[in-house]
């Protein structure tokens, strides 16, 4: 309905009004799209340090459960140990109990789209789970205090199925959150080729036009624009590199080798062949209205993108 709205409003008298508008709704489009980025940055990192609590918490437990085991096979266990170890284990289930509330709180802060359900679901699961696992760990500390260190093995035991029941969630949550980066990343590299491309071959006209007409107050403004967006997607391209670094890094982590490869050979690309150089020079040269050398710039940018491209499709696919 907007649309047709600007539509009429462009074949009026209003077109200043349409045009005013739609460059107003595009910022809203693009801080939304920031915005989204934003957020799933921030889910993609709770869910890594959530993660990588709940693997703390779980060798705890099983450094807990293993002495729990040898008390049970004394005659006369230590009452000062299973009195710490009572403590120790409530410690821990406080802290696990606390892990299921951040884990539903980010399951509740899912919406919106099939993934989100997936992710939404999962994250449920985790902290059920993780409250399964507080309440277990609750009632070996219990028996512990009762003097009971097999029944206090038993819970804990539980105790330890539950959380790996979790940290199995979470590490697919973790795998779905950067899968998703790295559909963001590729489908940033496709957008930026395209507005790369839009900004050669506009640098080409005006070329063209300069050539043939001379330079003009148009002409030189065309130009100006130009170097805007130029400088605009070099910005761009040092965002994305950080991306991939981020990328790489918790690939890494999740032991996917032949992707973490890939992301590695994508910014490796943008590295050794000087992109954003080459974007500093292509937009030098539109300042300075040396096309001829903006263009060449713009070409070597665009094919090293094209490869970044390919090489983050490669990591899709691993």
């Amino acid at each position: 309905k907007l649309q047709k709205v600007l539509t009429q409003m462009q074949s009026s008298e209003n077109q200043q009004i349409a045009e005013d508008l739609e460059v107003e709704l595009e910022d809203l489009d693009n801080q939304f799209a920031e915005d989204q980025q934003q957020l799933e940055q921030e889910m993609r990192e709770q869910t890594r340090e959530l993660l990588e609590e709940a693997r703390e918490v779980l060798e705890q437990q099983q450094n807990l459960n293993q002495q729990g085991q040898q008390m049970g096979r004394e005659n006369q266990p230590s009452r000062r140990q299973m009195q710490q170890n009572s403590q120790q284990q409530q410690q821990l289930a406080q802290q696990t109990h606390q892990m299921a509330q951040q884990a539903q709180k980010m399951a509740n802060q899912q919406s919106g789209g099939p993934q989100s359900n997936r992710s939404q679901k999962r994250l449920e699961q985790a902290a059920q789970s993780m409250r399964g696992a507080s309440q277990s760990q609750r009632k070996s500390a219990d028996s512990l205090e009762r003097q009971k260190p097999q029944a206090s093995t038993a819970k804990g035991t539980q105790a330890i199925e539950q959380l790996e029941e979790a940290i199995d969630q979470l590490e697919k949550v973790a795998a779905q959150f950067t899968d998703q980066a790295l559909a963001d990343a590729t489908e940033k590299v496709s957008q930026m080729i395209n507005q790369q491309s839009q900004v050669r071959s506009q640098t080409t006209e005006v070329k063209e036009d300069m050539e043939q007409n001379g330079s003009t107050s148009e002409n030189r403004q065309q130009v100006t624009d130009l170097s805007r967006q130029q400088r605009s997607l070099q910005q761009d391209l040092q965002g994305l590199q950080q991306n991939l670094t981020d990328l790489q890094e918790e690939l890494n982590r999740q032991g996917n080798s032949q992707a973490e490869r890939n992301v590695a050979s994508a910014n490796r690309r943008l590295i050794e062949d000087q992109t954003e150089q080459d974007m500093t020079d292509a937009e030098r040269a539109l300042r300075w209205r040396n096309l001829e050398y903006a263009e060449r710039n713009q070409q070597e940018v665009l094919e090293s993108l094209e490869q970044t491209r390919d090489q983050l499709l490669q990591a899709q696919l691993s």
